[in-house]
């Protein structure tokens, strides 16, 4: 037991920390971690060494990002090769994790989303004035996947999200992903958390059908017109025997209200 400690302990070598200076971070857009991964995928020398390869599959999120904690802030940005699964289907990788005494998987929420980026232009010899540029043509580049952390650990389970980026064309098994892994949030568990909270509003008002949406009550004002009142003063005057007087010093009266 003692040996497979140790072992454990030297195939989850803590990575040596990367220290920023202040007022630097590491905040890279969707279109720029794509960059990254396929700069990883063709062999390229990393521009800064904050994305770091692992295996995520033999970690716990927590574990993880207590590893390489010094490489991010909120998030922490890894490259993962993927792996294939007789269990799932064909296009998609594992998602079991290997931990001992631990079951748990990645599950995948939502559907999957493109990613585009401007396409890069060519440089015209003749140049074109500003006012006559077309307008910038944008080209999918590659896809995000958001992923729920589910585990029979307590302190674990369903607190943890990531989101795979996968460079368009290579999408294979056997190829690498480039995943973040974060605190889950709220917008993780909804494929669109605009248009769902949208939904769900709308539902409860029309009480589950939209074509029968109930009128809202509206309730009169306290104050009535000028006509009304002097009707009243009127029918005063008919039934309790009302003076010109007493009915002219109530219109009076009225109006200097007003």
């Amino acid at each position: 037991m003692e040996a497979a400690v140790v072992q454990e302990e030297q195939h989850h070598e803590l990575a040596p920390q990367l220290q920023f200076p202040p007022g630097y971070h590491f905040v890279p857009t969707e279109q720029e971690l794509l960059s990254y991964l396929r700069s990883k995928i063709e062999g390229q020398e990393q521009p800064l060494a904050v994305v770091n390869e692992v295996a995520i599959l033999d970690w716990q999120p927590g574990s993880l990002v207590e590893a390489y904690k010094g490489y991010g802030e909120n998030k922490w940005y890894f490259f993962t090769v993927r792996e294939p699964s007789s269990s799932n289907k064909e296009e998609e990788p594992n998602r079991k994790v290997r931990v001992p005494g631990v079951k748990a998987t990645w599950k995948a929420t939502g559907s999957v989303a493109p990613i585009a980026a401007a396409r890069a232009k060519q440089q015209d010899d003749g140049g074109k004035p500003a006012e006559e540029e077309e307008e910038e043509e944008k080209v999918i580049v590659g896809t995000k996947r958001v992923l729920i952390y589910q585990s029979s650990d307590a302190e674990e389970d369903g607190k943890w999200s990531m989101h795979e980026y996968i460079l368009k064309g290579h999408a294979k098994m056997g190829q690498y992903a480039l995943c973040s892994i974060q605190r889950k949030q709220h917008s993780d568990t909804v494929d669109n958390a605009g248009e769902g909270t949208s939904s769900r509003k709308r539902t409860k008002a029309t009480n589950g059908d939209p074509g029968k949406a109930k009128k809202r009550r509206t309730t009169k004002p306290d104050t009535q017109p000028e006509g009304l009142v002097l009707q009243q003063l009127q029918r005063d005057r008919i039934h309790r025997g009302t003076t010109e007087t007493e009915i002219q010093d109530k219109e009076n009266c009225y109006k200097e209200k007003e």
